[in-house]
């Protein structure tokens, strides 16, 4: 039977393939926007990031370049390593690699970042301590190994983290007290896909029931996760529950990677129960062992990772850190936070920048995301747009209004006479879960 502190050779090699495939996916989906985001003639040059309070503590080589070729060069480097993992090249080296390039890029822009990027790059900090060059590579390891079980225990409880967190996170009236927590999260323009006006629709009753079953939903798989009993139905349980779950939420809800990386990062807990139906059991290798000071020094760093992970996600609920360890948590990139559509729904409105021409005459250069009131308004530009414009409706952020009204304006207008007014248009949502007159919020103006 399948142990708690145990992974299947199989499980981490299609894990080790599917974070390849998601740092290519990741990288190829950035290029159309490299010179918007990456460079110095985009929205973030680097002088404005190193100048801002925002600035990572990782060390990015993104900031090595401000122009459009050198950022080419490490996509380029990126999908390179990213192949090489899915091959089973170089294992290893190529999950670190891609665990260094996926957090540069990063940080050299935190303003587009969601939480998929954050569960890729920790999930990718993980797999560099498992042995995922077991089966299914074009180069095995030379030192057959298991995977170590603090390893194992990191990963796991990694998992089972997101799930319970951003349960216990869903609080307040919306989500507790009214349940209507996610009818006002399928409303929202910002995140919902076309399937989620759909299910808007729903009798009140019934949106309570699934805004409910998802909390309930949360905390069961995670605890299925980290059950000492019966490991082999729990994680079996537990992976085909959160892949349907993200398969719902990708068809609902506009998230970027994060939904398809719940779904496929998961099959990495796969029992041998489960691969041993269609495969004659794998034979037992002789594991090679380490020396000791090595395996000391492997057992200490990986407890201060879940230690630091868990310290992390225990401050969301209110636990009090000292400074400096969540400086250390920063700086190992295992600093986390899940507030997923919580304690409040997403924000519901619309974004506008025009262009008032000398003679007062006002053009829309974009109006977006498309609503009710405006259905045939633009999407974003993406994803990533959508983040930064995001970004810049809070305060602490407004040294972005200025370059990000300026770069829209040049991606959607034809001409540069005139001065550029850029505004959101907020739905505010009163404490009772009704919908309050909009509020036109002026971002920027051109002086």
């Amino acid at each position: 039977m399948t142990r708690w502190t145990e992974l299947d050779p199989r499980s981490l090699a299609l894990f080790r393939i599917m974070l390849g495939l998601l740092v290519l996916m990741d990288t190829v989906a950035r290029l159309p926007y490299l010179r918007d985001f990456m460079t110095d003639e985009g929205v973030l040059p680097r002088l404005a990031l190193v100048d801002s309070p925002y600035s990572d503590y990782w060390l990015s080589f993104h900031l090595g370049s401000g122009n459009l070729g050198g950022q080419i060069t490490l996509s380029l480097l990126t999908a390179g390593l990213a192949v090489a993992m899915i091959a089973g090249y170089q294992t290893r080296l190529a999950t670190i690699g891609c665990w260094l390039l996926v957090n540069s890029v990063q940080a050299r822009n935190p303003f587009i970042g969601d939480r998929g990027d954050l569960q890729l790059s920790l999930l990718l900090l993980w797999a560099i301590f498992l042995p995922t060059d077991q089966v299914w590579c074009f180069k095995k390891s030379a030192r057959p190994r298991s995977a170590p079980r603090l390893a194992v225990a990191g990963l796991v409880t990694q998992f089972a983290s997101i799930y319970l967190f951003t349960a216990m996170l869903k609080t307040g009236d919306f989500w507790l007290a009214r349940g209507d927590g996610l009818k006002f999260s399928l409303l929202s323009p910002m995140f919902a896909a076309p399937l989620a006006s759909k299910l808007a629709t729903l009798s009140d009753p019934v949106l309570r029931l699934l805004n409910y079953s998802v909390i309930a939903g949360e905390l069961f798989v995670g605890l299925l996760l980290l059950s000492p009993f019966m490991v082999s139905l729990c994680r079996q349980m537990a992976v085909g529950l959160l892949l349907i779950f993200h398969l719902t939420v990708l068809a609902t809800f506009s998230l970027g990677l994060f939904p398809l990386i719940g779904a496929v990062t998961p099959w990495v807990l796969l029992p041998r129960e489960f691969w041993d139906r269609f495969q004659p059991p794998m034979e037992n290798t002789q594991q090679a062992a380490d020396s000791h000071w090595r395996l000391q020094a492997r057992r200490a760093f990986l407890l201060a990772l879940l230690v630091l992970s868990l310290l992390s996600n225990l401050s969301t609920l209110g636990l009090e850190r000292p400074n400096w360890m969540s400086k250390l948590s920063s700086i190992v990139r295992v600093e986390q936070h899940w507030e997923l559509f919580s304690p409040l729904p997403p924000i519901n409105g619309y974004f506008r920048v025009v262009r008032l021409s000398p003679d007062g005459e006002e053009k829309v250069l974009f109006q977006g995301p498309p609503t009710t009131a405006h259905p045939q308004a633009q999407a974003f530009p993406g994803h990533r747009w959508k983040m930064l414009m995001l970004a810049t409706i809070y305060p602490e952020f407004s040294f972005l209004r200025e370059p990000v009204a300026r770069v829209l304006a040049r991606k959607f207008g034809n001409d540069s006479s005139g001065k550029i007014r850029y505004t959101f248009t907020l739905n505010p949502i009163s404490e009772k879960g009704t919908f309050k007159p909009p509020v036109i919020q002026s971002l920027w103006r051109e002086p």
